[in-house]
């Protein structure tokens, strides 16, 4: 198994689990979200969690080529854009991911798709 796979054999079921919970959990997930708009230091352990997590998956798999490796680039890309907004520009952050209700269905489903593309493609290598 490549280490491709072993990362989508963690963050596929992780991104379809969180993107389920985030719609059977919307009440929770919202007082939450309050939560951290009321907490810096939590938006900031996000912030740098993100970023850790991008530049780890970027290191291993800066990789653009059709595979599951791209899959990966992608997705430590956008949790490095993630971080870069959330640490520079909190307010972007706290307003579309901890605010708008109308975003948090939309970024279940990303979560979702992501994490069964991720899943299948790593399937497809075992």
């Amino acid at each position: 198994m490549t280490g491709a796979a072993i990362l989508a054999w963690i963050f596929g079921p992780y991104l379809l689990i969180q993107g389920i919970w985030m719609f059977a959990q919307k009440k929770n997930l919202m007082k939450i979200c309050e939560s951290i708009r009321k907490t810096p230091a939590a938006i900031y352990v996000a912030g740098w969690t993100s970023l850790l997590i991008g530049l780890t998956l970027i290191n291993l798999f800066n990789v653009w080529e059709a595979s599951l490796a791209i899959f990966m680039t992608l997705l430590g890309w956008a949790y490095i854009v993630r971080a870069l907004i959330i640490l520079f520009v909190p307010q972007v952050f706290l307003k579309l991911e901890t605010h708008e209700k109308t975003v948090m269905p939309t970024m279940a489903v990303i979560r979702i798709v992501w994490g069964l593309l991720i899943l299948w493609f790593g399937s497809m290598i075992m």
